[in-house]
């Protein structure tokens, strides 16, 4: 169920789902997915998580890549 993780990193976050879709111009969001344990997931998880998240298709194939997205991401304000 790809849905869970989205679900698990609201939760972490203390946010709703729908907040998530505010990642690349919000640094509270950014710096939850720099917290975000994704490595308790598949990669294929990780990218429908990153393609809601971003609303463009993602299709991680190593786990360097997720890291290059995160620290692409603006930094705590």
């Amino acid at each position: 169920m790809k849905e869970k993780i989205l679900e698990d990193l609201a939760e972490w976050g203390h946010c709703f789902i729908s907040d998530l879709h505010y990642a690349s111009s919000s640094a509270r969001i950014a710096e939850l997915l720099r917290k975000f344990p994704f490595n308790h997931y598949s990669l294929e998880e990780c990218s429908y998580c990153f393609s809601y998240i971003f609303d463009r298709p993602f299709a991680f194939k190593q786990w360097n890549e997720i890291n290059s997205v995160i620290q692409s991401l603006p930094l705590k304000e």
